[in-house]
Order: structure tokens, then C-alpha cells, then sequence
């Protein structure tokens, strides 16, 4: 490769003569640099994908171990929140979910309770009132 350039202002030119093989061969070390370097950057990205797929599957597992357990009726093992992502905010919507529905159950409870209660009282009610005819004073008796 010839390279011939005039100097400006001078009467010179500078000329420059380069072996097309020494060319050659600096082109074979830049493209043995760069399918290494390319390479070593396909392996990098697989590692980081493998590592990020592992850490994704490891969170969904613990979410269906978890929607397992609460299907079964455990509500009070929370679900841990590891992340700020979307598995991260799904994680504490189901965690919100758990404790609504603890609280429900709860409610629930208490209500049945109330009514247990109440029913037990009409039970009294209605026996008192269904007694036979020779206790009616005694009924009297009892209210008076």
C-alpha cells in the first residue's frame, strides 16, 4: 500500500509504503481480539441470564409452595419479600390478601359466634315456652 500526501506549504511530500502482509496481519490479531472478546461477552450474558432465570424460578416455587400452604389453610406464614420488582410487589399483594383473609375468617368467627349464642337463648326461649302446662307456675315463679 502506497500512501503519497504533499506537506502544505513546503515543496515535500511524504510517502508512505506499507507490506499489504504486515497489513494482513495486524487485521488477523484485531479479528482474533474481537471474536475472543465477543465471545467472552456471549458467555457473560448467558451466565447473567441463567443466573437471573434460576433466581425467578426460585421465587415462583416459593410463591406456589406458599399459595399451596394457604390453600390448606395456613394464613399466618407470610411470603417473603425479596425484591422490588414485580415478584417482589406481587409477593406483598399476596401477603395483604393472606391477612384480609385472616381477618374475614376472624369476622367470620366472632359472627358465628354471636349467632351461636343467640340461638342457644332461643333454644331456653323455646323450651321454656313448650314446657308442659302443669309448669306453668313455675314459669311464673321464675319471671316474677
Amino acid at each position: 500500500v502506497v500512501l503519497d500526501m504533499p506537506v502544505a506549504g513546503r515543496p515535500w511530500r511524504v510517502v508512505l509504503i506499507v507490506p499489504l502482509t504486515l497489513i494482513h496481519g495486524a487485521l488477523a490479531v484485531v479479528d482474533r481480539n474481537l471474536a475472543v472478546l465477543t465471545m467472552l461477552a456471549l458467555a457473560i450474558a448467558m451466565a447473567m441470564s441463567l443466573a437471573a432465570a434460576g433466581d425467578l424460578s426460585r421465587a415462583l416455587g416459593e410463591m406456589v409452595n406458599w399459595t399451596r400452604r394457604v390453600a390448606q389453610g395456613d394464613l399466618g406464614a407470610p411470603l417473603r419479600v425479596e425484591s422490588e420488582d414485580e415478584l417482589g410487589e406481587l409477593s406483598w399483594s399476596l401477603n395483604g390478601m393472606s391477612r384480609q383473609l385472616q381477618d374475614m375468617i376472624l369476622q367470620v368467627r366472632r359472627t358465628s359466634e354471636g349467632v351461636e349464642t343467640m340461638s342457644a337463648g332461643l333454644r331456653q326461649v323455646s323450651r321454656e315456652v313448650n314446657a308442659p302446662k302443669n309448669q306453668g307456675p313455675a314459669l311464673i315463679e321464675k319471671a316474677g
